[in-house]
């Protein structure tokens, strides 16, 4: 059986998208068992680098995880006030390279193809993007529309109102956003960094996530 390549279950107006996967978190785990139970499409976002061997373990045995590159690193190779791992300024050849050694490390330890990308920051250099096109990607997940052949699933709605510190915004808040963007565009993403989500707000995000995911047409 192919691995799916689309978050976006058949019938359905949105999807979640997980990013920051790799480093060795119950937490994390829990949420993807969690995701498992409920038998539709979710995004996953994996940091070649980081990917720990328990986590890679359970990522191989997951039904409905889709599996996208997140970058390499996933540090920061511009400025402070607009991040990119994989700026212009690092050369073509530089680039090539760091993304290929990353798809090429995640299809190894995964034993699936990799044909999607979530940029770091959601922000990808010209570059790297002709990079992506040029190497047989199919996806990108970032949270605007690029210029590009690649097929997009941009995220609209993050569950967290700041990040440092963590705030977490309220179920009833995500909730009106979500139901007005599905009103207005179709498909509808929504982002959430399960390493650095507290753990009580873990019960009241499984509920929002609950109602919502594999959404469907109607």
């Amino acid at each position: 059986m192919t691995p799916a390549q689309d978050p976006l279950a058949p019938g359905a107006r949105l999807f979640f998208r997980l990013d920051d996967i790799g480093p060795l978190s119950f937490k994390t785990l829990h949420l993807l068992e969690f995701f498992e139970t409920l038998g539709s499409s979710y995004l996953l976002g994996v940091i070649p680098d980081a990917l720990n061997w328990w986590t890679r373990r359970a990522l191989r045995t997951f039904r409905h995880a889709v599996l996208y590159q997140h970058g390499v690193r996933h540090r920061n190779a511009a400025s402070t006030e607009a991040p990119d791992e994989l700026p212009a300024t690092l050369g073509l050849r530089r680039i090539q390279s760091e993304l290929a050694r990353g798809r090429d490390s995640l299809q190894q330890a995964l034993g699936q193809p990799i044909a999607g990308y979530v940029p770091p920051w959601n922000r990808i250099s010209e570059p790297a993007l002709r990079t992506l096109e040029a190497d047989g990607y199919n996806f990108l997940s970032a949270d605007a529309l690029y210029p590009t052949t690649l097929a997009q699933r941009p995220v609209h709605v993050d569950v967290y109102a700041q990040y440092r510190p963590v705030v977490v915004r309220s179920n009833a808040d995500l909730q009106q956003e979500i139901d007005e963007r599905l009103v207005q565009s179709a498909p509808v993403g929504v982002v959430l960094h399960p390493l650095s989500l507290p753990s009580n707000n873990l019960s009241g995000m499984q509920d929002l996530i609950r109602r919502n995911q594999g959404r469907p047409l109607s």
